[in-house]
């Protein structure tokens, strides 16, 4: 599909425009199976936040001060 733009075609237009980050790192979950839809299965949803603080200790180790958001 046109609007799925990968991670490949992201970093070459950010380097295009000369933006390209100094560190890259890729976090993700993989999914049980592909379906179309709008909420997370449960052994997915178990995993964001372990993917989030995994995200804030790499980003803490680029010496980022990473805030939560309160919701």
């Amino acid at each position: 599909m046109p609007h799925e733009i990968g991670v490949p075609d992201t970093l070459f237009a950010a380097k295009l425009k000369d933006v390209y980050p100094r560190n890259v790192a890729l976090w993700g979950v993989q999914p049980a199976w592909l379906e179309m839809g709008l909420e997370l299965l449960p052994v997915v949803q178990a995993q964001v936040d372990i993917l989030v603080n995994k995200m804030v200790e790499q980003l803490e180790q680029w010496e980022h001060q990473p805030k939560r958001k309160e919701d």
